[in-house]
């Protein structure tokens, strides 16, 4: 009963609104009564009446009811057949759509603490099972459910007697399949968690091929995915011979009922109490009925397999964005100035510690603006916090002096320039990843914009120019070209405000030295915002702001915070100090690092 209330659980909260089971199910139950009809006709007209007085006529006329009942059982079955290929499909596409879309729509703190492996797995994997893994054994639990309930009637009028080898039969082929199919979902548990392991390894290996050639560990990787495979082989063998097992002991226990039917169903015939024709009947319905016992349970086992899998999917679909637009507001806001305030911002993560703690800053309109400080002092969240991947805990963050809140996200990320230390290149074409943020721009657009950056003469250079592609995460091109890719999708959108969190830091010189310019020359009139650990690259800001565990420690421009040789003096100079000595060692450092 447990089981029926998750399956219609499953089937309001997960399936498709407007997908109908009872046409399906009802073509089923047509299906499973023509075909128990045929024996019946076969049995009592054909063997009882037909055979016994040897008539001809009676004997067109049985196989022409039989071909006519056949006809109709096998229209049914094939109705059956095509709209429930057809509805898992619909299942598959709406539910994987759904699941898709509400993915897209979780915010950054969802995907921080779920694994893309985990995430793939359900996308894909729990969808596959739900509309493959719900429909068909539901539909043969309907057919069995009908074969059991009506051979048994029928078996019942036939012999009362001979009906109780029935029920005896049934009785242990029943627990007999409860017990082997709790093993059998002790074994699918196993092979579930198996193969969530096996898509995240393929996944982070894929995603980190770099970092595994770097250090020499493909035979490693290799060595682990086929220790899963191999654990996996085995479970599937176990799953297998488990079920082996079961079908064996029914088929046991079906023997030996059919060798005591013999023995008293012939004492019955001999009593003229049963006829031959009712003797065959009874046969193929016992047979019939104890195989659909066995069926029964496992069906219904492969339902609970599928509820674990609606579950997963339930639980996703219901999963609701920490942030989150409010009710009633306006959609087509005013264009930003580009004025940032912090008021008394206190910001804790979910997961983690308290980072801000009444904190107050504000940035002016088409400045540039430097957050320096040591790794974990709050850069990167005061950063996050302005584009809304997080909401302060406590305060007030304004855009222009209103409530950031009271905009729309899509609004604000739209008017916000986000280029990050490793730019994050798509599986496409040159011109495809720069016009990303704007769909609709046009070759010339681009172009323009290509040429501002310096980007056009590496491109022209390229066979397919525009349209070469970049491969996966932009493998095919160096980190300064996937920067100024992304410095390109930037300006096309032509946001308010940008934040640079290290966008210069992995890129040599001669890169470098284009995104600076890009920097002065086309974000002049911009609110800019610096994310910077090597400090050489932000000497000409309007302000720099050291930050140290969430509290603003010392602000102002390069020269006035080195004449007063303070926190951001004495970071400065260890740099200066560490980039002279390893050029007398001839080495190269990456300050971002």
């Amino acid at each position: 009963m447990k089981s029926i209330k998750k399956a219609l659980n499953l089937i309001r909260n997960v399936m498709p609104k407007n997908i109908n089971f009872k046409k399906i199910y009802f073509s089923a139950v047509i299906y499973t009564i023509c075909e128990l009809a045929i024996l019946f006709v076969f049995s009592y007209i054909g063997i009882d009446i037909a055979f016994k007085k040897e008539s001809i006529p009676l004997f067109i006329i049985v196989v022409s009811i039989v071909c006519f009942i056949q006809l109709t059982s096998n229209i049914t079955y094939m109705i059956a057949f095509k709209n429930g290929n057809k509805m898992t499909k619909d299942i598959n596409i709406e539910v994987r759509r759904k699941l898709f879309k509400k993915v897209m729509d979780l915010d950054k703190e969802y995907h921080n603490n779920h694994p893309t492996g985990a995430t793939m797995n359900t996308v894909i994997g729990d969808v596959e099972m739900i509309s493959e893994g719900f429909f068909w054994p539901s539909l043969y639990i309907v057919i069995q459910s009908v074969n059991i309930i009506v051979c048994f009637i029928i078996c019942l009028f036939i012999n009362y007697k001979l009906s109780m080898i029935l029920v005896l039969s049934a009785i242990p082929v029943y627990f007999l399949s409860s017990y082997f199919l709790k093993r059998g979902a002790k074994i699918d548990d196993k092979r579930r968690e198996i193969r969530k392991r096996k898509l995240s390894h393929i996944n982070d290996s894929v995603m980190g091929i770099r970092t595994i050639k770097t250090l020499n560990l493909e035979k490693k990787s290799y060595q682990e995915y086929k220790a899963i495979n191999k654990e996996n082989y085995k479970y599937n063998l176990k799953r297998e011979y488990n079920y082996q097992y079961l079908w064996r002991l029914i088929e046991l226990i079906s023997n030996i009922a059919i060798a005591a039917l013999f023995y008293f169903s012939y004492k019955e015939y001999i009593s003229l109490s049963i006829s031959y024709g009712s003797i065959y009947l009874f046969f193929t319905l016992f047979d019939k009925c104890i195989y659909s016992v066995g069926g029964l349970a496992n069906n219904i086992d492969s339902i609970e397999e599928v509820l674990l899998s609606a579950e997963k999917v339930e639980k996703l679909l219901n999963k609701e964005p920490m942030i989150k637009d409010r009710e009633n507001i306006n959609l087509n806001p005013e264009k930003l100035k580009g004025e940032i305030e912090f008021k008394n911002v206190t910001f804790k993560y979910p997961k983690g510690e308290q980072v801000l703690t009444d904190f107050n800053l504000k940035i002016n309109p088409k400045t540039k603006v430097a957050l320096v400080g040591r790794t974990g002092s709050g850069k990167s969240t005061i950063a996050s916090l302005i584009y809304r991947f997080y909401e302060p805990t406590a305060g007030e963050i304004l855009f222009d002096g209103k409530d950031y809140l009271e905009l729309p996200q899509a609004f604000i990320r739209k008017n916000i320039g986000f280029i990050l230390q490793d730019a994050l290149l798509f599986d496409d074409t040159i011109i495809n990843n720069i016009r990303y943020g704007k769909r609709e721009a046009s070759l010339e657009e681009v172009k323009e914009v290509c040429k501002k950056i310096g980007l056009d003469e590496f491109v022209e250079k390229m066979e397919n120019k525009y349209d070469t592609r970049v491969g996966e995460g932009g493998l095919m091109l160096s980190n300064g070209q996937k920067q100024l890719i992304a410095f390109a999708r930037v300006l096309l959108t032509n946001p308010d405000i940008i934040i640079l969190d290290e966008a210069t830091s992995s890129i040599d010189s001669l890169y470098e030295q284009l995104i600076q310019n890009c920097i002065n020359v086309h974000f002049k009139d911009k609110t800019c915002i610096f994310i910077a650990h090597r400090l050489s690259t932000i000497k000409d800001v309007d302000n720099i702001i050291y930050i140290d565990k969430g509290k603003i420690i010392e602000e102002g421009n390069h020269i006035s915070l080195m004449n007063k040789k303070g926190k951001y003096y004495n970071l400065y100079m260890s740099q200066f100090y560490n980039k002279l000595l390893n050029e007398q060692l001839g080495m190269e450092v990456n300050y971002g690092q």
